[in-house]
């Protein structure tokens, strides 16, 4: 009998201590953070957009040449794949205040998986600062992204002031000047002012002359067709007069 019920006995303990086992299991298993979890170990959802974001903007930089850094930039779609696209421009960083920086020009195409890939690079395809004259000012005044249509706007000089529009286009795996527009004014208006816009692709434009007095004389612009120019040859300034040379009939 006394066997029988130290048997009997054993098997409660057993049971009770299966009972315990199977308890802690069930509470380390609702606990959102292990015990023998290292807390370095954790990622949040937070954590891991960090560095999403982190990867795409290093991404970005590692296209930054060395000793660079941007001053201006432009985004939307280059090369019509519905992915915005990313324009840089970057000065080079100089402790030098006598000098102008270098300047370099990025173009960076956006994959589906949100990583960059470089299309066109320039160090002379946009004015310096300090090629805007009036206290050597920096002559790019603006920089857009429109309809596929990468575009510079420039602005510079003292009593004679200049301006200049350069539109760029991507084709056939590259970029061309595809339109120009170039003029100058007088800022007391004692000689007056002239404006040419050319588009590269259909060879024709317009000149207008403006006297002191304020007449207009109008001028058709006529040139070879898709007669465009390689982003890789271009230097901005004087494309139309000395470049292109379109011919001029009174309208």
């Amino acid at each position: 009998m006394f066997v029988k019920k130290a048997k009997i006995l054993k098997l409660v303990i057993v049971i009770f201590i299966l009972v315990l086992l199977v308890a802690c299991m069930n509470n380390q298993g609702n606990d959102p953070i292990s015990t023998n979890t290292n807390a370095n170990d954790v990622v949040l959802e937070s954590d891991k957009t960090s560095l999403g974001s982190d990867e795409q903007k290093y991404n970005e930089e590692e296209f930054m040449p060395k000793g660079y850094q941007s001053v201006k930039e432009a985004r939307g779609d280059l090369n019509k794949d519905g992915i915005e696209d990313l324009v840089i421009i970057a000065d080079e960083v100089t402790s030098n205040e006598d000098d102008f920086p270098n300047r370099q020009l990025l173009i960076l195409f956006k994959d589906s998986d949100g990583k960059y890939k470089l299309s066109a690079k320039s160090d002379k395809a946009v004015l310096k600062q300090g090629e805007g004259g009036v206290v050597e000012r920096d002559p790019l005044i603006d920089m857009k992204i429109e309809n596929g249509v990468l575009t510079f706007y420039y602005w510079g000089g003292s009593r004679e002031r200049w301006n200049s529009t350069y539109k760029f286009r991507f084709e056939s795996g590259k970029w061309y000047l595809i339109g120009a527009t170039e003029g100058w004014e007088d800022s007391l208006l004692e000689e007056g002012s002239e404006s040419k816009d050319y588009n590269l692709i259909t060879g024709k434009g317009v000149k207008i002359v403006t006297d002191k007095d304020g007449q207009e004389t109008k001028y058709e612009l006529e040139g070879e067709a898709n007669k465009l120019i390689d982003l890789e040859d271009f230097i901005p300034g004087g494309i139309i007069n000395s470049i292109i040379k379109p011919k001029e009939t009174i309208n």
